[in-house]
């Protein structure tokens, strides 16, 4: 099953929200631009921001 974690970039003033994708499209997002990546726990909820390294060990599970 692919996880899906969404995705935000920077812009002038803030962030704006790209939406969801799954962990290797996000693998493959331009590692010069300012994405956050965050990732939503299915039993509490909880909206966690991860880094690249950690999108990285997502997609060898």
């Amino acid at each position: 099953m692919q996880q899906l974690i969404e995705v935000s970039a920077a812009v002038v003033g803030g962030r704006v929200p790209l939406g969801l994708i799954t962990v290797r499209q996000a693998l493959n997002l331009p590692e010069i631009a300012d994405f956050r990546f965050r990732r939503t726990s299915g039993e509490d909820g909880k909206t966690t921001v991860i880094t690249r390294q950690d999108l990285q060990k997502l997609a060898q599970q």
